[in-house]
């Protein structure tokens, strides 16, 4: 139905399951050319954000339905969640008052400690994946550098994610475990 946003993995869209008689969002990725490692490695990624984000059965996460692949690109069929993120919401000016702060910030973490509880590490944690709908929810949205426990995909030396929400250890590309997440929480407190 339209473009909801682009990004460096893959371009976001609002569409409609026929099926479910419901709205959801596609998240998508161009198939790499087997010859590109680089790509081959974002294509990685976005099946370990279906994997790890799929697994994930929490209020305050954005919901994946599905992950598939056609000749030309994957995708994951994630719920539509109407809102707009705090890194929106900031950028407008609007700041909330201590208790509404109070508020987000717990279900923020709610959503934190349930993905940590099953061994996902989300890595990216920013105003911009935190989604607040129309309603006041809170859901944490874009698990594209997240980490699964059992998962290689990430190894130490590689420095993934968004510098300015980093935890020290992370920025430093040594290995990372649900701290990560605490201190780039923190990060969006304090903002």
């Amino acid at each position: 139905r339209a473009v909801l946003g682009r990004g460096a993995m893959g371009t976001v869209y609002e569409a409609w399951d026929p099926v479910i008689s419901r709205r959801v969002a596609i998240k998508t990725v161009r198939l790499p050319d087997s010859s590109d490692s680089e790509e081959a490695e974002l294509l990685a990624r976005f099946r370990l954000e279906a994997q790890a984000a799929g697994r994930l059965h929490h209020p305050n996460i954005v919901g994946v339905f599905d992950y598939a692949e056609t000749d030309e690109l994957a995708y994951i069929v994630m719920e539509f969640v109407e809102g707009r993120s705090l890194k929106a919401i900031l950028e407008s000016g609007a700041r909330p008052d201590l208790a509404e702060v109070g508020r987000l910030m717990g279900a923020l973490l709610a959503a934190l400690a349930y993905s940590h509880s099953h061994n996902v590490i989300h890595r990216d944690i920013k105003p911009a994946n935190v989604i607040v709908t129309a309603d006041g929810g809170v859901k944490l949205a874009d698990f594209g550098i997240a980490r699964i426990e059992s998962s290689t995909m990430t190894q130490a030396g590689v420095i993934i994610g968004t510098p300015a929400y980093m935890s020290p250890e992370q920025f430093q590309g040594t290995p990372v475990d649900a701290r990560t997440d605490i201190y780039s929480a923190g990060v969006v407190l304090y903002q």
